[in-house]
């Protein structure tokens, strides 16, 4: 969160912790045990937490509304 690059690296690590979640989900990816839907779901809330800590820091007022958009 220490430089603006965490804008594009956390939109990066959210997109893949939806997908991951996505797939537990479906059953497309098989579960290693029982808490790993659980535990995906955290990672999705943390990266979305650290994703708005990221755009609060270091957005313009541009890439906030192309960010908030989405």
């Amino acid at each position: 969160l220490s430089m603006p690059e965490s804008i594009e690296h956390y939109t990066i690590v959210l997109d893949k912790a939806k997908a991951y979640h996505k797939g537990l989900k479906d059953n497309t990816i098989p579960r290693q045990h029982s808490y790993s839907l659980t535990y995906a779901n955290k990672g999705v809330k943390e990266a979305e937490k650290n994703l708005a800590l990221a755009i609060k820091l270091w957005a313009t007022d541009n890439e906030y509304n192309n960010l908030i958009s989405k």
